[in-house]
């Protein structure tokens, strides 16, 4: 059972919490172990995570020390095989952090293969032409990780073409991008954040095109990462996913919630790099968290506007930043979620006493909360931790996904007939009706204004006749109203994204 919006608030609103157990001394494993702090944290872990479940693995470290593990649930149901520190998983969005220390640390060689300032179009071609306000505008490297780049979501363009960002390779997102005339940036680059998977996917190929001019004995991201950060920050069982081999060989199971909140397998189909693709366990995690160098870590966490991040979040460089607790901790952290996992990764540096600085990462195979709810209970860990309310919680309801109807009549089907098009991507998509199985009509998505049977399948959600979610995969969600339509695919963390006006046709 999930937890309720009741149970995280009472986390949140806890006035007296145990005194900070680095008050006097640094933390230690030994302080840590046998702390009211870590017998809290266990608690609040088995309220949400239960023993005959999924499993989940916390590790909490001071640099490369590990302070205290703790896991419980199962690494693999149907083996009954328990889950713990050394269990490897997808890392989801926490990846992107890795491909950006990837890019800085070019940057940093003697003779760097490339520059931060560097425009983007030096490293790809042919790419669109980037268009803001009416005017022709270029994007550098830089401004892809920080994603101020005001690029749109390739999500919805790949699922206009036919495919889910799950099963898209690299090559083919880069060939979608590529095969646009022009794309309209939502804001100037380097002016406003907006998160989006594409500024990653474009970093991945960055590398690759700057490895081979420059003639590096390493050829793309993955091998890049492993040779100059991975294997010297002693991260034997972590790396980017080699999509050579079955992604099963490579991963834990994942698993997800069925609509009576049963886990069931799910099967990853994602083979990417750069805004996702990390494998590992959470044991490597207290390595990274020690061992990489200081001067990219420093990078990473650089914001360029430092006062965007009083007791908020900003994003830096593959990190979300922000300062707390009257800036008195600089907390770093980013979260990551794909089909079947679920993870966050946490440091904590307090700016006045180093003593008190710690990190956490929590991984699960299973996204049993939604990425903003788990959010919410990872950083309720971090305030138990310290002792004190660091980090402020939301309160908000978590999403909620209604069962499934069985389908429209033939006449309401076709009133969603209609041709549209995603907003900053100029490319043509087509709803039709379509009979399902059971003899209910539903509507598909067809790519390219083509009859095919390529696609995606939905029926409206029970009572709620203008939401629609897809069959295959089950995790994206499209609610029409007068302006448009609102695209949205939690398990990618994408959320509403605005279509263009339809047209009944």
């Amino acid at each position: 059972m999930l937890p309720s919006n009741n149970r995280l608030s009472s986390w949140n609103s806890q006035q007296t919490l145990t005194p900070d157990v680095a008050d006097s001394t640094k933390l230690t494993a030994s302080s840590f172990a046998s702390s009211p702090q870590f017998k809290a944290v266990k608690d609040q872990v088995d309220e949400v995570f239960p023993a005959d479940g999924p499993g989940v693995n916390l590790v909490v470290m001071n640099g490369s020390q590990l302070l205290g593990s703790y896991s419980v649930g199962y690494a693999d149901i149907e083996k009954k095989e328990p889950s713990n520190i050394n269990s490897r998983q997808h890392f989801g969005s926490v990846s992107k952090h890795f491909t950006a220390a990837c890019i800085i640390n070019l940057a940093n060689e003697k003779n760097p293969p490339l520059k931060l300032s560097d425009n983007i179009r030096d490293y790809i071609q042919p790419l669109p032409k980037f268009n803001f306000d009416g005017k022709e505008v270029e994007i550098t490297i830089e401004d892809l990780l920080r994603m101020r780049s005001g690029l749109p979501n390739m999500q919805a363009l790949e699922f206009l073409n036919g495919m889910s960002d799950q099963d898209a390779s690299s090559e083919q997102k880069l060939d979608l991008i590529t095969s646009q005339e022009s794309v309209h940036l939502s804001s100037s680059p380097g002016t406003q954040f907006h998160y989006c998977n594409t500024n990653y996917d474009l970093l991945a190929k960055i590398v690759e095109v700057a490895l081979k001019r420059a003639n590096h004995k390493c050829k793309d991201l993955r091998e890049y990462a492993e040779k100059k950060l991975l294997k010297p920050s002693g991260m034997n069982n972590t790396g980017f996913i080699n999509p050579t081999k079955p992604i099963e060989e490579q991963t834990i199971p994942g698993y997800e919630l069925n609509d009576q909140g049963e886990p069931t397998l799910i099967t990853s189909r994602n083979t990417t790099w750069g805004p996702c693709g990390i494998i590992g366990t959470a044991e490597d995690m207290v390595k990274w968290n020690g061992n990489c160098p200081p001067d990219v870590f420093e990078a990473l966490s650089n914001l360029p506007d430092q006062s965007t991040a009083y007791n908020n979040f900003d994003y830096a460089r593959g990190l979300s930043v922000g300062f707390f607790d009257n800036n008195n901790y600089k907390i770093s952290a980013h979260s990551g979620g794909i089909e079947g996992f679920i993870t966050r990764y946490v440091k904590v540096d307090s700016l006045l006493n180093n003593r008190k600085s710690f990190s956490i990462f929590l991984s699960a195979n299973c996204e049993k909360l939604p990425l903003p709810v788990f959010d919410n209970f990872v950083n309720n860990i971090v305030n138990t931790i310290a002792g004190k309310l660091i980090i402020p919680v939301s309160n908000e309801d978590p999403p909620h996904r209604y069962a499934l109807s069985e389908g429209l009549s033939r006449e309401e089907a076709q009133k969603f007939s209609m041709d549209c098009a995603v907003d900053g991507w100029k490319t043509i998509a087509r709803l039709s009706s379509v009979q399902l199985p059971n003899g209910k009509w539903g509507i598909k998505f067809l790519p390219n204004s083509k009859e095919s049977e390529k696609g995606f399948t939905f029926v409206p959600e029970e009572g709620h006749p203008y939401s629609f979610r897809s069959l295959d995969p089950p995790t994206a969600q499209l609610i029409f109203n007068e302006n448009g339509v609102i695209f949205s695919d939690l398990s990618q963390s994408v959320q509403e994204i605005m279509f263009k006006k339809f047209m009944n046709r």
